[in-house]
């Protein structure tokens, strides 16, 4: 979300974040999205990269969507796809097994 608050909009404007959990029988699917700018193919190219950020100097780091990346990937042997367009704002669908690993 605080992705969305510094990126997606500008000081002031109004927008929409949307949230969807939906559990399958074999899988839980996370859906994030929000109407705001949208990004660059060029930001959307680099997004999960560590330290990439539009914002140096302002805040950012460019550790957040590398972190989210590899808790899901690394960590939950999920995935993560990202589908943004300029005007169009940003949407994220992360997938996660729902069955619960056998710690024995």
């Amino acid at each position: 979300m605080s992705n969305s608050l510094l990126h997606a909009y500008d000081e002031g404007a109004v927008g929409t974040i949307t949230i969807a959990i939906e559990q399958t029988e074999n899988e839980v699917v996370i859906s994030y999205a929000d109407d705001g700018k949208g990004m660059s193919p060029e930001v959307k190219k680099k997004l999960f990269e560590p330290f990439f950020t539009t914002r140096r100097g302002s805040g950012g780091s460019g550790l957040g969507m590398h972190i989210v990346y590899n808790l899901v990937v690394f960590k939950m042997n999920g995935s993560i796809e990202c589908s943004s367009d300029l005007g169009a704002g940003t949407k994220f669908v992360i997938r996660i097994s729902s069955a619960v690993p056998d710690k024995g």
